[in-house]
């Protein structure tokens, strides 16, 4: 079973890869790789862990990518 949480009513897998929300961005697919209480914890492409306000990753993350 894959753990789902909602961020300001928008639902995330965690495991799933996120394209930006702005399609002109620059930035890469990152991939939720765990959340607490405050925080997401998220991967970029081939990259290190990188954590993150829930707030901030709802202003960033777009359409799910990739399961």
């Amino acid at each position: 079973m894959t753990d789902t949480i909602t961020i300001g009513g928008r639902e995330f897998r965690v495991g799933a890869t996120y394209a930006p929300l702005k399609p002109d961005s620059e930035d890469q697919p990152r991939t939720l790789i765990a959340h607490s209480e405050r925080h997401v914890w998220h991967q970029p492409r081939g990259g290190i862990p990188h954590k993150t306000s829930k707030y901030r990753w709802l202003r960033w993350a777009g359409d799910e990518v990739a399961p």
